[in-house]
C-alpha cells in the first residue's frame, strides 16, 4: 500500500478514554471532527449471554506461556470451565 493511500485511509484523530477499576472496567472514544458523538459498547454479554452490562469484569485469563487468553466475562466464563476440569493450575 502506498502511503498516500494509507494517509488518506487512516487520516483521523481519535479520543479514547479507559476505565481500569478494581472491579469492572469500560471504554469509550470520539473522533475529532465531531467530539461529542461519544461511542461506547452498549452492552458485554456475560454467561451464556443472559446478562448485560455497561462495564466488564476487570480480569484477565493468562496461558501457561503468560500471554493473554482473554478479559472480562470471557476470562471469568473460561477460567470457570478451566477449573470444572481441573486444568486452571497449569
Amino acid at each position: 500500500m502506498s502511503t498516500a493511500i494509507y494517509d488518506e485511509i487512516f487520516d483521523f484523530k481519535l479520543v479514547a478514554a479507559l476505565d481500569l477499576g478494581t472491579t469492572y472496567s469500560g471504554y469509550a472514544y470520539s473522533f475529532m471532527e465531531d467530539p461529542n458523538a461519544i461511542f461506547f459498547p452498549q452492552s458485554w454479554y456475560a454467561g451464556e449471554g443472559q446478562l448485560a452490562s455497561l462495564k466488564t469484569p476487570t480480569c484477565l485469563l493468562l496461558n501457561p506461556d503468560r500471554s493473554l487468553n482473554s478479559f472480562g466475562y470471557t476470562a471469568e466464563n473460561r477460567y470457570v470451565h478451566l477449573a470444572s476440569e481441573d486444568k486452571h493450575k497449569d
